[in-house]
């Protein structure tokens, strides 16, 4: 790892996996390699046989349509990757068409990614990498697929260098938050690392401290000190396992921290629990808004350094003028199948408007299966506001959407962590009336400068509003000025400058040891 010395590292922890994690993934790696100016590192547990290509499969992703595409510097393996030594290859195991049979009568099945056979009476699966070279064998137990005993892992000598040994949970003993969720289930139990020469280096009792291992070693290659980056509940507990005194251990939290978001003595929520009783063991925590950081503070102390950091828009080019907004329009947008949005209730108030302003509108823009669809249509139906209220389905340029209207309702209930709706409508010029919940709305919307806030529950309040500015156009107008000027502070610019001065402080809180 001599590559890393003299740099200043971020290790940004991703459970690579789905398109938009990927995504992710790649834009904080960019954000802290051409923004930042260090050195980012992406590192995954997740066991995937093409992650020995991975560099090239990120760098494709410009291709296959992703706005974001892996910067040329950063590092990206995966644990495995990096106690099997995948960046050499792996040798290679005769995999051609030869016929495996158990008891003559039970062929084997080869597929291009990987083989099932019978070895000593006992089921065996061989995976390989896209290069066809061995890379795990999965032992099961008879012909059980659910379950496997043990899994070997080859370095790029063919020699064993990393073996999972699991257990069957039937009992409920679960271990992890993950495992909470799991029952009758193959539940890892253990990790042994083995040296060159197949002694054990090292027993590690699951993922998470395997993880940190693979992190306390990644650290010693490394010039100056390294920091965790962490966004997913998997990787919480790691902080934990972490011995190197020079990694400066961050969490990100996307979501409320509580079960019950108005009850201050709430349990914490399912897969914020860890950093809630063991929020010492982190140097730093990074929330998305104030509020918040406050209440997080006033439950559970400040053992670690506190942080609100909310999300970053890129603002547009050109202010659109307010002369150009259809003043009758209001907008609706978020996911239509999530219950959290409540746009039932945003119909509900568009019910009142529509009797008081001739010509209003309400567009709603959001994803949703067809029963979704058709429910709401036929509650629209119900009400008597059919095509008053138009059901517009997804947009490709939102932007677009909110240049063109006067309001943004949101109606959401209590459980958001930010409100990335709220900001695009003010960063394009649309002031939102919203509710004053967790989190989010209330620290994005600046109740009578961009938009107005009202207590959770205050249905008719909030109507009243959304007919009083329809009627007064100046007020329409101030509202929308307001909002331009204010979108600075949600700019990519005020963004990096928060990131950066978290990075300088943790890097700072790693050279201290």
């Amino acid at each position: 790892m001599d590559v890393f010395k003299n740099s200043e590292t971020v290790i940004i922890l991703e459970n690579l996996g789905s398109g938009a994690v990927i995504e992710n993934a790649m834009r904080k790696s960019n954000f802290y390699k051409d923004l930042a100016g260090y050195t980012p590192v992406l590192l995954t547990v997740q066991y995937n046989k093409y992650l020995h290509n991975i560099r090239g499969e990120f760098q494709n992703q410009k291709a296959k349509g992703y706005q974001t595409w892996l910067n040329e510097d950063a590092r990206v393996f995966s644990v495995f990757d990096y106690f099997q030594r995948t960046w050499a290859y792996l040798r290679t195991l005769a995999t051609d068409n030869a016929v495996v049979k158990k008891n003559d009568d039970i062929l084997a099945r080869i597929n291009p990614g990987y083989k099932i056979c019978y070895e000593n009476g006992a089921r065996v699966r061989y995976d390989y990498d896209n290069m066809r070279q061995l890379s795990r064998k999965t032992v099961y137990d008879s012909d059980n697929e659910e379950y496997h005993p043990a899994e070997y892992y080859y370095n790029t000598q063919g020699k064993i260098c990393i073996k999972a040994d699991y257990r069957w949970v039937t009992d409920g003993a679960f271990d992890t938050v993950y495992d909470i969720l799991l029952r009758d289930q193959n539940v890892l139990e253990k990790y042994t690392l083995f040296d060159e020469e197949g002694n054990v280096s090292a027993e590690l009792p699951g993922r998470e401290a395997l993880t940190a291992h693979c992190v306390d070693c990644l650290a010693e290659g490394f010039g100056k000190p390294v920091i965790m980056i962490d966004e997913s509940a998997f990787f919480y507990g790691i902080s934990g396992y972490i011995k190197n005194k020079k990694v400066a251990k961050s969490c990100v939290i996307h979501g409320t921290f509580l079960k019950d978001h108005n009850n201050p003595d709430s349990e914490p929520d399912l897969y914020r629990k860890y950093i809630c009783e063991n929020c010492g063991v982190f140097d730093a925590i990074v929330f998305q808004t104030e509020t918040e950081v406050n209440d997080f503070a006033d439950k559970y102390g400040a053992l670690a350094k506190l942080y609100a950091i909310g999300h970053a828009y890129p603002l547009p080019v050109q202010k659109v003028p307010f002369e150009m907004r259809d003043t009758k329009k209001i907008i609706g947008m978020g996911r239509l199948g999530s219950n959290m949005k409540r746009f039932e209730l945003t119909i509900v108030i568009f019910e009142y408007v529509a009797k008081q302003i001739d010509g209003a509108v309400l567009e709603i823009w959001g994803r949703g299966t067809e029963e979704r669809v058709n429910e709401l249509q036929g509650f629209i139906d119900k009400l008597g506001l059919t095509g008053r209220v138009v059901l517009k389905g997804y947009s490709e340029n939102p932007r677009e959407v909110f240049q063109g209207a006067v309001l943004n309702l949101n109606t959401s209930y209590h459980g958001e962590s930010w409100n990335l709706v709220a900001m695009e409508s003010i960063c394009n010029g649309c002031p939102t009336i919203t509710f004053d919940i967790k989190y989010g709305p209330p620290d994005v919307v600046r109740d009578g400068v961009t938009g107005f806030v009202f207590n959770e529950g205050d249905v008719e309040g909030y109507a009243e509003k959304v007919v009083y500015v329809l009627k007064n156009v100046p007020l329409m107008k101030r509202l929308s000025e307001n909002c331009y000027a204010d979108s600075e502070r949600f700019s990519p610019k005020a963004s990096v400058e928060k990131w950066r001065g978290f990075t300088e402080d943790m890097f700072r809180r790693a050279e201290s040891g």
